[in-house]
């Protein structure tokens, strides 16, 4: 239904001659939201590169509305796999928002986050780590300890760690994350990082073994 009027009102647009001006830029980039969230984001990115090409046109890149189409994309890209894209994207889109709204904006902690779950994505570990740590410092800072955005950025950073194989500072974490809001997500995580401490533990044990086993053969 939303995407029937999007397409309604993009073609009404259209049908005056207004296919270049802001506010069919701005129906474009509604639409490749919308496809974001569905997970078509091949579509969104064609929507949302219109957007930006549009926006650039009219009213410049050193805006927040066009830092915020950058981000869009870059998301979209990096969920199809077009990794350099999606950096290139999220670093333009965090300064040109540093720049014009500075740093305690929902749209830098926004870009940061996505710049951050890029590099966890990709395994650039330190990098999403340091992003991530200033989203939840800003936030807390901004918002307090007991606020659900702050829950989800010490979530996203649990997540680095849990991939990095620190279990109990994931777990930790997360344990927070649950504490403060109840979610379900975070519940199923910690047992999700408890399993893979589990595994962990059982797989260190298994090596040792194999290795005792090994240096008696060898002694012998």
């Amino acid at each position: 239904e939303a995407e029937f009027s999007l397409m309604q009102a993009k073609a009404i647009i259209e049908s005056l001659g207004g296919n270049k001006d802001l506010n069919y830029a701005y129906v474009l980039g509604e639409l490749g939201d919308l496809y974001c969230q569905s997970g078509d984001f091949g579509k969104a990115s064609q929507c949302i590169e219109e957007t930006l090409m549009i926006w650039k046109g009219k009213a410049g890149e050193k805006n927040i509305d066009y830092a915020k189409y950058l981000s869009m994309l870059g998301r979209a890209y990096d969920k199809r796999g077009l990794d350099d894209n999606a950096e290139q994207c999220l670093l333009q889109s965090i300064s040109i928002s540093k720049e014009t709204v500075g740093t305690n904006n929902f749209q830098y902690l926004g870009a940061m986050t996505n710049l951050g779950l890029h590099y966890n994505k990709t395994g650039n570990y330190d990098l999403a780590l340091d992003k991530l740590r200033e989203v939840a410092e800003i936030t807390k800072e901004q918002l307090g300890p007991d606020n659900k955005n702050y829950a989800t950025a010490v979530g996203n950073i649990a997540l680095v760690y849990g991939n990095q194989k620190k279990y109990t500072e994931a777990e930790k974490l997360m344990l927070e994350v649950y504490n403060k809001t109840g979610e379900k997500k975070a519940r199923n995580a910690i047992k999700e990082i408890q399993r893979e401490i589990k595994d962990d533990q059982i797989f260190k044990e298994q090596q040792e073994k194999r290795n005792s086993q090994e240096k008696n053969v060898y002694e012998k």
